[in-house]
C-alpha cells in the first residue's frame, strides 16, 4: 500500500515529498529519519530500500534491487537481518524443502553475509538486545511456530528454543535493555 506517515503525539498527517508503496513489516533507523522496508517509487522496481523522509530520497540496499522477506533492523542500525526461501518462481512453494537462509547485510548496502541456512521455515525475524544474536519464529521440530534465539556465531551449534507452546509464537520483540522479549500467540 501507499506509505503514510503521522506525527505521533497528535496524529496530524505528514506529507512525504515522494509517493512510495511499501509492503512487508517497516523499520525506523534509530536516528529517525529514516524508514527501511521494501518499497516501491513511482511505479519502479520494488526493492529493500531506505527513505529519507525529508528529501524522500530512495537507497537501495541491496544490488540489483530486489524485496526481501521477514527484515529487521538491529538495535544500533548498523545491520539488516532477512530471509530467503529456496522456491523457485512459478512452482508451488515448498517444493525445493522448507530451508531459509538467514542473511545480514550492512544497513549502508553492500554484500549480503549468509549467516545460516536454517533446516525450517522462518516466518519473522527480530534482532535480540544485544545485536548478537537473532530471535527468529520457525516451526522447526514441530507443526506450530515457536522462537528460537540463533546467534551470529556458530549459529545452529549454539541456537536455542525459547518458546514450547501448542499454538503459533511470533512477532518477536526485544527492549532495547534485554530485560523483555515480547510475542504473540494465537492458543486463543
Amino acid at each position: 500500500g501507499h506509505l503514510r506517515l503521522l506525527e505521533a503525539a497528535d496524529g496530524t498527517p505528514v506529507p512525504l515529498p515522494v509517493d512510495v508503496r511499501a509492503s512487508g513489516k517497516l523499520a525506523f533507523h534509530p536516528d529517525g529519519r529514516r524508514l527501511l522496508g521494501n518499497l516501491q517509487v513511482s511505479g519502479g522496481k520494488t526493492g529493500l530500500a531506505w527513505i529519507d523522509l525529508a528529501s524522500g530520497a530512495i537507497t537501495q540496499v541491496l544490488d540489483p534491487p530486489r524485496s526481501v522477506r521477514r527484515v529487521s533492523l538491529s538495535h544500533d542500525g548498523k545491520w539488516i537481518a532477512f530471509v530467503t526461501v529456496q522456491d523457485v518462481s512459478g512452482e508451488q512453494g515448498g517444493n525445493n524443502g522448507p530451508q531459509a537462509d538467514l542473511w545480514k547485510v550492512a544497513a549502508e548496502g553492500g554484500e549480503p553475509e549468509k549467516i545460516v541456512r536454517f533446516p525450517a521455515h522462518i516466518y519473522d525475524t527480530y534482532w535480540a538486545a544485544d545485536d548478537e544474536s537473532l530471535i527468529v519464529s520457525t516451526d522447526l521440530g514441530g507443526a506450530h511456530y515457536d522462537l528460537w534465539q540463533v546467534p551470529l556465531e556458530e549459529p545452529m551449534k549454539l541456537a536455542r528454543k525459547l518458546t514450547f507452546g501448542q499454538a503459533d509464537e511470533e512477532d518477536p520483540s526485544t527492549s532495547s535493555d534485554g530485560r523483555w522479549l515480547v510475542y504473540t500467540d494465537n492458543r486463543e
